[in-house]
């Protein structure tokens, strides 16, 4: 798998924790929903771009 450049990542990441918030005030997450959402964001963005892009031995 491809290296992400890092301003692709930059932008998943900050779509993501941005569209959370929207989906509150716009009433189709609750709040317990968003708390779990940005968690589920962090552990696929984080986990899996840390993952796919640090350097090969």
């Amino acid at each position: 798998m491809p290296n992400i450049p890092s301003k692709w990542r930059k932008y998943l990441y900050g779509v993501s924790i941005a569209l959370i918030p929207i989906l509150v005030i716009a009433g189709w997450a609750s709040d317990e929903l968003a708390v779990a959402l940005i968690g589920l964001a962090n552990a696929v963005f984080i986990g899996g771009l840390a993952f796919v892009n640090t350097p090969k031995p």
